[in-house]
């Protein structure tokens, strides 16, 4: 957190939680600094592009292309699926119902560079690919909507008055739509977020602790991996209006990376019933192991290598209890902020199981 100057708590209160609902507008599957975009049009302006959407393509000689898919988001992100894998497009320009983009495709064993573009109205597509081989014809028919992707781990920097605030959220998303979860200084907060075209809003009631409730309404317009949104959070007679600009620093959700780094809080619940708290500290260097330290009222156990796949994690190490070494052993899932799992410790050849729950505080161990 970075404070420029000593402001109003009230302001404080404000911009930490605009920070909640920014975040939770966040959203995109694009690859940072991939390409410029045309900026999607607000709620009340122009009408998304008539390409937004997601299409079966076929394409004429020398290419011959056949029952291809062709996604492209509200925010101009999208993708082309060709032999099981999804393919970045970049460069999305779109605007009515004319389009165009690059893609590099494997052609006869050989990567080509593809500039495709065209025209898409009334649920049909028509349009050129050109490569090194030649031009194309490219014809397609609309399948389907194409939403924007809202799973992943968002840097937000909210700002009003005298203050700036960074903080981060954890975004997920379920069949049900997008779900936000923002760990903050003054609790947990959890909210549904509403999506329309490229535009992401949230309105709903916050419990501040000490503050007291208030009230959030947010906008935020996504393009590609960053965000710029507005705030309105209501306490008592007062609004404070903030700016928050946000951009994605890591995958997850139901897929992707799962977001594991930072300090939970645990609570560990014995056969019994019985429970006792506990916090655990998990990073990581670059692309090695999970390393993790966690301390409860267990005793203290350092974990060297954490086991990562999908949304499931698993680890095994010793617990030192009171100069006692036992060994643990842990299987569980995380996502959205949270932490569930299933433990084993063997206690003079007797095995104890407990359960384990936890919630994420912050992504800093610092």
């Amino acid at each position: 957190m970075r404070n420029q100057a000593a402001p109003k708590p009230g302001a404080i209160a404000a911009a930490t939680l605009a920070v909640v609902l920014v975040c939770a507008s966040a959203a995109a599957l694009a690859q940072t600094g991939a390409a410029e975009r045309t900026p999607p049009a607000e709620n009340g302006g122009a009408p998304a592009p008539a390409i937004v959407g997601v299409w079966e393509i076929d394409s004429g000689p020398p290419l011959d292309i056949k029952k291809r898919k062709l996604t492209i988001r509200p925010d101009l992100t999208g993708g082309w699926e060709a032999d099981g894998k999804t393919l970045e497009l970049r460069n999305i320009k779109a605007e009515a119902d004319r389009f165009a983009f690059e893609v590099t495709l494997t052609v006869m064993q050989q990567a080509l560079a593809f500039k495709i573009d065209g025209t898409a109205k009334e649920g049909r597509l028509t349009g050129r690919m050109i490569s090194d081989l030649g031009a194309a014809n490219l014809t397609g028919r609309r399948i389907g909507e194409a939403v924007l992707d809202v799973a992943g781990d968002w840097l937000v920097t909210v700002s009003g008055d005298d203050i700036t605030t960074d903080t981060q959220l954890v975004i997920t998303r379920a069949e049900s739509g997008a779900k936000a979860v923002w760990t903050h200084p003054m609790g947990r907060s959890e909210y549904e977020v509403r999506l329309e075209g490229a535009v992401l809003s949230i309105e709903g009631d916050i419990d501040l602790q000490d503050v007291g409730r208030g009230a959030i309404r947010f906008k935020a317009t996504v393009a590609g991996e960053t965000f710029e949104g507005k705030i309105a959070l209501i306490l008592g007679d007062e609004t404070f209006d903030l700016a928050a600009r946000g951009r994605r620093v890591a995958k997850g959700g139901l897929s992707g990376e799962v977001i594991l780094e930072g300090v939970w809080d645990l609570v560990i619940t014995m056969p019994d019933g019985e429970t006792a708290a506990g916090e655990m500290t998990v990073t990581r260097e670059g692309d090695g192991p999970w390393i993790a330290r966690m301390q409860t009222d267990l005793g203290l156990a350092q974990i060297k290598d954490i086991v990562v796949e999908g949304n499931r994690i698993r680890f095994e190490t010793t617990v030192d209890l009171g100069g006692v070494k036992v060994g643990l052993k842990f299987s569980g899932t995380t996502g959205g902020g949270a932490l569930k799992g299933n433990a084993t410790v063997i206690i003079e050849g007797a095995p104890l199981d407990f359960t384990v729950d936890g919630k994420l505080r912050g992504r800093h161990p610092n």
